[in-house]
């Protein structure tokens, strides 16, 4: 087999280009504040509604309802419009439920808005990033997409910093009314300024498999294959330690290792701000590889197996000693910034496997079944301390356990059986399953 061409450069203007990632990792921010503020505003809701403990967890369960059915269908409905206007329509979906939310006077209007504002975040995060890989040449695209899921964190550090003294002074509602507003901005914005990116695509093309840019795959090849299942598997086992870190790390570190408030907070903060220069520096050193014509698999592949590995044994560490109160601390934030540095890569390998006209779909599709370990983990986290005797440090340390444990599994599992050059050639030249 040929060797594998990754030299394709960019075919538009630099400041075009900017200008699209500054709005699209803007979108991120905002999404990821829209997100969050449920957490904030959630017991001022709670107390002006005169909600139940079983209502209030129906709110909050609502924004889930359709998060990854949504995702599915809308990087479906990517494959006949083009990014941009599906980019337009989900931000008019973020400021309509936020709007909608804010004036909202009962149980019922709650549910009803935070279910459509679900849907309208659900597939964001791969709309954005298919959007930002279009500006870039396949070599090139690691890094920008490392710096889109920066802007998950950043978004939240921003929400955790902004909207607590927000809600306290002008009340829960004028939290959603402004990020309503600031979602109608940046959709004006976006519709004034917007454009589809132009590179070429072809990521793992070789002279024996040409490109599958104007082709039409069965979606059972695209998906059923050890590529997409296995990049697939990693990144949903990693983002169980973000499930893990944004629901239950600030309980367990308040109550089993006796944090106060306050430096809890200032703890999970200075870990969110570490997962960023860690993404940011791993896809440098994969796009470095790359130009400097490492085989594929090795840069994009090997990489974010080896996060995997590094941070599922330092979750498993956590339970098997007996560990000092700062080793303790240490090694939960190294866990969760080693474990979230392969989320970027999962969406690249799994596009780099598909055709051009259906890379959107196959991202969202991926990002959908990946994000619901969102989901899961905090369930799971549940159930292993209600195993424990609500013996709240045992129960959560045997969750870390488990997670790593998963993630050392599906990681070398990955390592000898991930290979997208392979697999790009298979889908293009033969029907036989990998």
């Amino acid at each position: 087999m040929s060797g594998i061409s990754l030299t394709a450069k960019t075919a538009t203007a630099p400041v075009g280009r900017r200008l699209n990632l500054a709005l699209l990792f803007l979108a991120i921010v905002i999404v990821a504040a829209d997100k969050t503020v449920f957490a904030f505003a959630g017991p001022y809701i709670m107390e002006e509604l005169q909600l139940s403990a079983t209502q209030f967890g129906m709110v909050g369960g609502a924004f889930f309802f359709l998060y990854s059915l949504s995702g599915v269908g809308v990087g479906l409905l990517s494959n006949r419009l083009a990014a941009r206007w599906v980019l337009l329509l989900l931000a008019l979906i973020w400021t309509l439920c936020q709007a909608g939310i804010a004036l909202s006077a009962g149980l019922a209007a709650l549910v009803i808005f935070r279910i459509f504002l679900g849907a309208g975040a659900g597939p964001s995060t791969a709309m954005v990033q298919f959007s930002a890989s279009k500006w870039f040449a396949p070599h090139q695209r690691v890094l920008p997409a490392s710096a889109i899921n920066a802007g998950l964190m950043v978004g939240i550090l921003i929400a955790a910093l902004c909207l607590p003294p927000i809600i306290a002074h002008w009340g829960w509602r004028s939290a959603y009314l402004l990020l309503g507003l600031l979602s109608a901005i940046w959709a004006l914005v976006w519709l004034w300024q917007g454009r589809e990116g132009q590179a070429p695509d072809s990521p793992v093309a070789t002279q024996d498999a040409p490109d599958l840019d104007d082709s039409w795959l069965p979606y059972r090849r695209l998906l059923l294959n050890r590529t997409f299942i296995g990049m697939t598997g990693l990144c949903f086992s990693g983002f169980m330690a973000a499930g893990l870190g944004l629901s239950w790390n600030p309980t367990y570190m308040q109550k089993a290792l006796g944090y106060s408030a306050s430096r809890m907070g200032a703890i999970v903060m200075l870990i969110m701000l570490c997962v960023i220069p860690a993404m940011l520096l791993v896809s440098r050193l994969s796009q470095r590889w790359l130009k400097q014509g490492v085989p594929y698999h090795v840069a994009m592949v090997f990489l974010p197996v080896l996060c995997c590995v590094m941070g599922g044994a330092v979750y498993v560490a956590m339970f098997a000693h007996a560990l000092p109160l700062i080793t303790k601390t240490v090694l939960l934030g190294l866990g969760f910034v080693l474990l979230n540095v392969p989320q970027s890569y999962g969406i690249i390998v799994c596009g780099a496997i598909s055709t051009e006209r259906q890379r959107a779909s196959v991202i969202a599709i991926h990002v959908a079944l990946t994000t619901f370990a969102g989901v899961v983990a905090p369930v799971l986290a549940g159930w292993m301390v209600s195993q424990a005797g609500e013996n709240l440090g045992l129960g959560y340390e045997r969750t870390l356990a488990l997670v790593g444990s998963l993630n050392l599994i599906v990681a070398l599992i990955c390592a000898g059986w991930v290979r997208p050059e392979q697999t790009r050639l298979a889908l293009h030249g033969t029907s036989k399953p990998l």
